[in-house]
């Protein structure tokens, strides 16, 4: 497994634990694979939790993390 692949995995670990600031983290990592496995993760939480991380992966440089964490 690369690198980009175990922080992918990582972050939906930290998804299902809530660990937000893990996640947001993981939003400043160089590597759009890992902030998409974030995104991904904070799209799964519940309402309200994250919302502030979430909100600042819509708005990430490579759309498809933007639109990963779009989705609900």
């Amino acid at each position: 497994v690369n690198g980009s692949w175990a922080k992918r995995l990582a972050a939906h670990a930290l998804g299902r634990i809530g660990d937000v600031a893990a996640l947001e983290m993981l939003l400043d990592d160089p590597d759009w694979f890992a902030r998409l496995g974030a995104a991904e993760a904070l799209a799964t939480l519940p309402a309200g939790q994250g919302e502030a991380a979430r909100k600042r992966a819509c708005m990430d440089r490579d759309p498809r993390v933007a639109s990963a964490a779009q989705r609900r």
